[in-house]
């Protein structure tokens, strides 16, 4: 069984860290209480902070100049001073794998003597901060470049320091994707929000792309109406109950042209521009369907899914680079879906769509989110290490054996 080589240090005088987002190589951060070279330029560090109960957002400015650092009079924003108490501007370490990319977190380090206690009362957790770095003298923010964007958790304060947690954006996609409940307040036989003695507060299901056989929500007990997703689809092509296929009748074209006529018994009617279906009369077993978001087959590849799921997630369009989601749809041109339930994360639901295809992504150092698909190397390296640059080598034995068979496994059921 052959075995492996992993290469577990580098000389830091060989590489430094360059980034798999952009190509870029940035400069190391200066080592704590290091005093910085004025001549290689100084960083800006800028901190969102929530100042009260109404959110009110005040931008607190940092630097690590000991000659201090104000915007002119005729820059934006005018005669702004930086506070010259930055120790270390802080990083944040990323490496690619396939799915979401792994995120080593960093943390900008001030210097205090109790004149940072106010940042104590302020709310730092999911702010913003910018970490620029520039000429001293020069012409803000032109030529203070963005280095790295990132969101904080609260920080940590001792007697002389504070600390600003950083972490990369990919912490927004920690939280469930689907944050919609049904309300319970159906009056029936009317209503789409379930009662409060069946669905109230249950999350609302969501779909991306073309799922098989899943399980909708009973939305109405006496009409026999269930939600496939929590937003217009472009077809519900098949429902089962209990397995066995019903006819089809001619589609909704609202919720209420649903709720005001029934179906056939044996039938079921769509309303695709809503999420939902109703049933002629009552099931024999469990409900099922198929369902089809997307309007053409290229809108359910891969990377045209993760950028809606990112979009719903609260993206904006400015935040993404949709060159690279165009990219993936290009070389893995394959219709996939996902069926959104419960308290499944956005950072799950995108990795399920980027796993598939054998695709990353992640936000860059500047915040923008991208994509890619991992793919055997060709052309010239950008980087050689060699036995020079290696300090440390670690052999690992293979821990798996080789495949004699595999079962591929297509749909639900």
């Amino acid at each position: 069984m052959a075995d492996t080589l992993r290469v577990t240090s580098v000389s830091a005088d060989v590489l430094w860290a360059r980034s798999p987002w952009d190509g870029v190589i940035t400069d190391p951060p200066p080592a704590p209480n290091a005093e910085p070279r004025l001549a290689e330029g100084i960083y800006l560090i800028e901190v969102d902070s929530i100042v009260d109960g109404a959110g009110s957002v005040e931008m607190l400015k940092f630097t690590d100049s000991s000659l201090g650092f104000a915007t002119r009079p005729t820059e934006t924003p005018a005669n702004s001073q930086y506070d010259t108490c930055v120790i270390n501007p802080g990083y944040i370490d990323r490496s690619i794998d396939v799915g979401a990319a792994s995120v080593g977190f960093g943390e900008v380090i001030l210097a205090t003597t109790g004149h940072l206690d106010y940042i104590l009362d302020r709310g730092l957790d999911g702010q913003t901060v910018l970490i620029r770095r520039g000429p001293h003298k020069g012409v803000y923010p032109d030529e203070f470049p963005i280095q790295l964007r990132a969101t904080m958790e609260q920080p940590e304060v001792s007697s002389t320091s504070l600390r600003l947690r950083l972490r990369d954006r990919l912490s927004e996609f920690d939280k469930a994707h689907q944050r919609v409940q049904y309300l319970g307040n159906n009056v029936l036989p009317n209503g789409l929000e379930g009662t409060a003695d069946d669905i109230k507060g249950k999350t609302k299901p969501k779909v991306y792309g073309k799922v098989f056989n899943i399980e909708p929500m009973m939305v109405n007990t006496s009409k026999l109406i269930y939600q496939a997703s929590d937003s217009d689809v472009y077809d519900i092509p098949n429902v089962y109950d209990k397995g066995a296929a019903l006819t089809r009748g001619s589609d909704y074209t609202d919720s209420a042209a649903m709720l005001a006529t029934a179906p056939s018994p044996g039938q079921y009617k769509a309303c695709p521009s809503e999420g939902y279906f109703r049933l002629g009369a009552s099931p024999e077993g469990t409900v099922t369907c198929d369902v089809t978001e997307g309007a053409t087959a290229a809108d359910r590849y891969a990377g045209s899914l993760m950028q809606r799921i990112a979009e719903d997630a609260g993206v904006d369009l400015s935040e993404i680079q949709t060159s690279s989601f165009d990219y993936v749809d290009s070389v893995a041109p394959y219709e996939i879906g996902v069926y959104v339930t419960d308290s499944e994360t956005t950072l799950s639901a995108i990795s399920r769509v980027a796993e598939s295809v054998g695709a990353w992504f992640g936000f860059d150092r500047f915040g923008i989110l991208q994509c890619g698909r991992l793919e055997a190397p060709s052309g010239s390296p950008t980087t050689t290490i060699d036995e020079v640059a290696v300090t440390t080598l670690e052999r690992i034995a293979q821990d798996t054996l080789p495949v004699w068979k595999c079962t591929f496994e297509y749909g639900i059921n």
